[in-house]
């Protein structure tokens, strides 16, 4: 009996169909494959366990192994296994950290028909169609398209409601004139304000000094003689 199952691993066959898995949201970080499992005969491996391990390598064959994973499944009455790629048990890497555009790409298949670990290589295919999804999510920033013409302005918007009344303000201070002095006032209080006639200034106290206010403008310079008048 083993050496009938080993001989139906290393002859089984496996009818190979991928396709993109396109969300209409958001870009996947997988896509789906589907595959039919037959023995050495071409009868197909009805409703029987299976696992799957499913390698993507880079550039050749035989290259680098960029993401890996394993899919346990049961086959179903035509012997036909469905699986997303990218949602398997993680071996190596991560399906959204390849560059899509740093091809080509290769999908290696192996497969253990007892469920098992023991698996056997059942092929490697180039991915001649690369996932558009993931190439549009991890490809190259295109340059930046040229301005569009400017839209007409939008309606004015409806008027708020109004707003809540604000802080009552500080009263001002204001000036108490005192008059014309030949000295500065007796027991001034803050904001008396007086002309000084001695000096030609006029001042306003600050409540411990009087500051100058303002003063008087400088004599101009004497005008030129008239015309003597007519006798």
């Amino acid at each position: 009996m083993k050496n009938i199952i080993n001989y139906l691993l290393a002859h089984c066959a496996i009818a190979i169909l991928f396709f993109v898995n396109v969300a209409t949201a958001q870009t996947p970080n997988s896509f789906r494959y589907q595959a039919v499992v037959r023995n050495a005969s071409g009868l197909t491996l009805q409703t029987q366990n299976v696992n799957l391990r499913i390698t993507l390598l880079q550039g050749t064959t035989t290259g680098t192994s960029v993401y890996s994973e394993e899919h346990t499944v049961t086959t179903n009455e035509f012997g036909m296994v469905n699986i997303e790629i990218g949602s398997g048990s993680t071996q190596i890497g991560t399906i959204a950290g390849i560059d899509w555009a740093n091809g080509p790409y290769f999908i290696k298949i192996e497969l253990d028909a007892t469920g098992g670990n023991s698996f056997v290589e059942m092929g490697t295919t180039q991915l001649l169609s690369v996932p558009y999804a993931l190439y549009a999510a991890s490809g190259t920033e295109g340059p930046q398209g040229i301005q569009g013409v400017q839209g007409p302005a939008g309606q004015d918007g409806q008027q708020g409601v109004q707003g809540e009344q604000g802080v009552a303000g500080q009263n001002g201070i204001s000036i108490l004139w005192l008059g014309t002095f030949a000295a500065s006032p007796a027991n001034p209080v803050l904001n008396n304000a007086y002309y000084n006639s001695t000096d030609k200034k006029s001042y306003v106290f600050d409540g411990s000094t009087w500051q100058i206010l303002a003063q008087d403008g400088a004599t101009g310079a004497q005008g030129i003689q008239g015309t003597q008048g007519l006798p």
